[in-house]
């Protein structure tokens, strides 16, 4: 009977449990999915959209970037409140010394009320407008700004993972050469020269090995600190080095986003600023009105309502104040008015140099790009040519028609020759890069 009923209490704890259970399982697996985890949890494997992803999701300075546009967002919004007037209530009890009253203790209590229109007032609706648009460029060029470290990055891990390999293959080759002239010299087929030639060749591949992992893991390390992933945890990045040649010149596109060109908007911004300020001290000439009015009470007996008991007050008042001072030469107000003209003059340099410096940038930008692309061309068929002559090389070797020395010439080249299409492929990708973080736009057909 009691093992009936532990099992009827242990079916139904099951019956219970097993969908909270599964609820959690599924959230777990959701989360690993959207976060690009393996299902084991051991490998991060990431496609570069994922990793930028990532990184502005957890990016402190955006979170704290989208904050001041929501605060900035806020106060443009409700611009209607400069025309609310400022509230205040008083209220309290006070007491007397005069020996002539006979109730000594009165209250009172008054609502004020004061509104205050200038010409400054008029410039409050652009001026919060003027403050979201900074701020939400603020966060944009920081988004862009995170998206090419990211990416660049992203890339030059690739770029080292295939050098790694590369020279694994060549520290593997010259190992299997080594170990068959061994073999040829015990069998009194080769001399001894040609055993210690192979040797210090293989010897030769170790620390070109040593060197790319050494870059491989700074590279690593350096990824991981940037995306928030442990340093015990694998990284496996799905996207090889891509190849788009640009369709369009460095003009044409200043030509078509140059004027949308983050560096370029925030130098408008700033001279929309600086012709603002220039607006807001002129207005401050004008003169301002104010409006006040109040409403109260005073009594000895404040607890009998009474109109015997309560002696009501109340006023109200319009005041018109036109400003003097800026209008004395050598004042605060005449040197502002000065200075936010010659701050005009200053936003405009500043915006025809960021015009120069995108120009520059960009053409360089492009240039380099277009250069590696053709480029890529030609080390692509110089690597396809070192393989041959390594192929050819190889088969002599082993026929007898060459020696170790120059197979080993041969495979340094066809190396050398795989590695430089490594690095003008990956010379490409980041001044595609730049040319997105330049303009602020996304380039077509890249796979990010």
């Amino acid at each position: 009977m009691k093992t009936q009923t532990v099992t009827i209490l242990f079916a139904l704890l099951v019956a219970l449990i097993a969908p909270t259970v599964l609820a959690a399982q599924e959230a777990v697996e959701n989360t690993s999915s959207a976060v690009g985890v393996s299902a084991t949890g051991d490998v991060w494997t990431l496609t570069p959209s994922e990793a930028v992803e990532r990184v502005l999701a957890a990016s402190r300075a955006i979170q704290s970037a989208r904050i001041d546009l929501g605060i900035q967002e806020a106060a443009a919004q409700n611009s209607w409140n400069r025309f609310l007037p400022s509230l205040q209530l008083s209220a309290g009890p006070s007491y007397s010394f005069a020996e002539d009253l006979e109730e000594r203790w009165s209250a009172s209590g008054q609502v004020s009320a004061r509104l205050t229109l200038s010409g400054t007032t008029v410039t409050i609706p652009e001026s919060r407008d003027l403050a979201v648009r900074k701020s939400s460029l603020a966060l944009e060029q920081e988004e862009w700004q995170l998206r090419r470290e990211v990416l660049r990055s992203y890339f030059q891990i690739v770029s080292r993972r295939a050098s790694v390999e590369l020279q694994e293959q060549r520290v593997a080759a010259a190992r299997r050469r080594l170990l068959q002239i061994e073999e040829n010299f015990d069998a009194g087929v080769v001399s001894e020269f040609s055993v210690l030639d192979a040797r210090l060749s293989y010897q030769n591949t170790l620390p070109e090995l040593t060197g790319a992992e050494q870059r491989l893991r700074t590279a690593l390390r350096d990824f991981r600190s940037l995306l928030g992933i442990p340093e015990d945890e694998q990284i496996e990045l799905v996207t090889d080095i891509p190849f788009l040649a640009l369709n369009h010149s460095a003009e044409q596109l200043l030509s078509e986003y140059a004027p949308g060109a983050p560096a370029v908007r925030e130098a408008q911004l700033g001279r929309a600023s600086a012709a603002l300020d220039q607006e807001r001290k002129q207005n401050s000439l004008l003169p301002s009105v104010s409006l006040a009015a109040s409403v109260g009470y005073a009594g000895r007996e404040p607890f009998e309502l009474t109109d015997q008991a309560i002696n009501r007050t109340g006023s109200g008042s319009i005041t018109v104040t036109v400003p003097l001072d800026p209008f004395i030469p050598g004042s605060d107000g005449a040197l502002g008015r000065s200075e936010s003209q010659r701050r005009i003059e200053i936003a405009e340099y500043r915006l025809e140099s960021a015009e120069d410096q995108l120009s520059r940038s960009l053409r360089n930008a492009v240039d380099g790009a277009q250069a590696s692309a053709t480029q890529i061309e030609v080390v692509e068929r110089n690597a396809e040519l070192a393989e041959r002559v390594y192929q050819i090389a190889q088969e002599r070797f082993e026929a007898g028609a060459i020696d170790a020395l120059e197979l080993q010439n041969s495979e340094v080249e066809r190396t050398r020759a795989r590695v430089a299409v490594i690095e003008q492929r990956l010379t490409h990708v980041q001044s595609l890069i730049e040319v997105e973080y330049l303009l602020g736009v996304d380039l077509e057909d890249l796979p990010w």
